[in-house]
């Protein structure tokens, strides 16, 4: 269950069903702050399409440099399609997965090869594409992605992007930029939480209206200066909590070694920006 999401689930919605409907192709880029819920919608698009065929990939920071490391990600399920490709398209395309030599070389290889796979996985229904984090994704792979996804038009294929404000800026991608929480939806996330009502007063000021910042700052108190903007107070919190745990817990960096909020946050962090509340529901 997402709040205060009506309008962008419509959207997307749409988008969703003219590809299964109509055989239409479409793409859109969710684009927001940190803890804004892009993920979120990412989810549940993906919870949306059922039995359709659902690709996917994050960007992580720290593997920008790998040429072809998000393609990779994306295409590895569907390697076995491969075969069925025009000789040099496939070639291209084994050659960017790391299945056969000959290099990064053949970027409109690997595009236009990008692009008859994603035809040829749709005629078999639709397909759904899920690009997260899109803004830390590798140079290689970034130009692959959008030469396919300008030119999808008739195929049965979505591809759904999230970035932060900063990312992919200039991609000719229809865009949706996802605000805050208005304070009703805001007041929806925290019920159930126990709070007292000064405390939830409280937590929707610091919060604003951002999703994420909302259930960290419900859960664990703001824990950072109120002069910071919201989304480093999120990854503030989250390096509170990581100080406050044992020396021996898996995965805790070591004392002395952080030395910003973001490199505070644990490897799952990002994933948390679902904002979910319950295993069943998030904002």
């Amino acid at each position: 269950m997402l709040y205060g999401r009506d309008a962008e689930q419509a959207r997307i919605a749409a988008l969703l069903d003219d590809a299964r409907d109509h055989g239409r192709s479409g793409a859109l880029l969710l684009r927001g702050e940190a803890g804004i819920g892009k993920t979120a919608l990412l989810e549940w698009a993906a919870g949306r399409c059922g039995h359709d065929r659902v690709l996917r990939v994050t960007g992580y920071e720290a593997e920008r440099v790998l040429a072809f490391g998000a393609l990779h990600q994306l295409l590895w399920p569907v390697r076995d399609r491969l075969d069925a490709l025009p000789g040099a398209r496939a070639d291209a395309l084994r050659a960017a997965l790391g299945l056969a030599d000959g290099g990064h070389g053949d970027r409109f290889g690997v595009g236009l090869g990008l692009l008859t796979l994603l035809a040829d996985l749709a005629e078999d229904g639709p397909v759904l594409c899920l690009l997260d984090d899109v803004q830390w994704l590798d140079a290689a792979s970034a130009d692959a992605l959008l030469f396919a996804v300008r030119r999808l038009a008739a195929e049965g294929v979505v591809v759904l992007a999230a970035a932060r404000d900063e990312g992919l800026l200039g991609s000719g991608l229809p865009e949706m930029p996802l605000g805050r929480l208005e304070t009703c939806d805001a007041v929806r996330v925290l019920e159930g939480r126990g709070l007292p009502a000064d405390a939830v007063q409280r937590v929707l000021e610091e919060a604003a209206g951002n999703p994420l910042a909302l259930l960290e700052f419900g859960a664990a108190g703001p824990t950072a200066p109120g002069t910071l903007p919201v989304p480093e107070r999120v990854l503030a919190s989250f390096g509170a909590q990581i100080a406050r745990l044992p020396d021996r817990t898996p995965g805790r960096p070591r004392r002395g070694r952080c030395r910003s909020p973001s490199a505070c946050s644990p490897p799952s962090a990002p994933r948390s920006r679902g904002c979910r509340i319950a295993p069943a529901s998030c904002c």
